[in-house]
């Protein structure tokens, strides 16, 4: 015997043995639970699970049909949730609400839960929405194809950094004889020297710069006008002040 989809929308078709999961959700859930099994002992389902509430003992991808029955206060986005990993791909869903004019409430949610091929089935009050889930397992893992590693030698040429270097570039340069003179006599530098010799004897201390004015260390303010230490800091008599010699021009 048909069942009354205005009670908790279940397909006829499905067989008698077949696996059902009913939620129900409403304001009046005793009396919605109560009319439901007389509506499952008539139509002669064997196999139903009734509740009222979500049960951790539901098994994933168990069940050929989740019919949930609701008002427009419940949420169903938990019990839509559970409906979906319970539900075996391809089997339907039913939400009927107890509260007209839910239609496209209803139709979003389901949709937002992953289910397809929604439907809007007419009845005289109340509103009620069939849904499919989608034809894959939910469980389902995909392999990944990976490119196969390459197994090809990169071919780039690597230059031997000591190649681009001369003979000359690995020869110690010899500073034994730099500055090497005969006793009492001043140390020279050598024509190659790398010692610092060389910018030693460059430094040399230049004459002595004069001046008419005689005040040259007291600073510019005291300074004649040819004297050589304009525009240098002040500094003590008698101190050695290196001149720049640079022409600015």
């Amino acid at each position: 015997m048909p069942v009354d989809p205005l009670v908790f929308g279940i397909d006829p078709s499905l067989n008698s043995n077949s696996k059902i999961w009913i939620l129900v959700a409403t304001s009046d859930t005793d009396s919605k639970i109560s009319e439901i099994r007389n509506a499952v002992v008539e139509a002669r389902f064997e196999n139903v699970v009734i509740d009222k509430e979500l049960s951790m003992g539901i098994s994933r991808e168990s069940f050929d049909h989740v019919a949930i029955v609701c008002d427009s206060a419940t949420n169903l986005t938990p019990l839509l949730g559970a409906a979906f990993e319970a539900l075996r791909p391809k089997s339907k869903i039913s939400v009927v609400c107890t509260t007209d004019n839910q239609n496209s409430s209803l139709k979003t949610q389901v949709t937002l839960a992953g289910f397809i091929s929604i439907s809007f089935p007419v009845v005289p009050h109340g509103s009620q929405v069939v849904a499919e889930k989608v034809a894959f397992s939910s469980t389902e893992t995909v392999p990944l194809k990976l490119p196969a590693a390459s197994t090809s030698k990169i071919d780039d040429d690597i230059i031997d950094e000591r190649s681009l270097l001369a003979e000359e570039d690995f020869k110690k340069p010899d500073t034994a004889a730099c500055g090497v003179t005969e006793e009492g006599k001043k140390k020279r530098a050598c024509k190659n020297c790398t010692c610092g010799l060389a910018e030693e004897e460059a430094g040399v201390e230049q004459p002595v710069a004069k001046s008419s004015c005689g005040s040259c260390s007291l600073g510019d303010a005291f300074r004649c006008a040819t004297c050589p230490y304009l525009g240098m800091p002040p500094f003590k008599a008698g101190e050695t002040v290196k001149l720049n010699n640079i022409d600015d021009f």
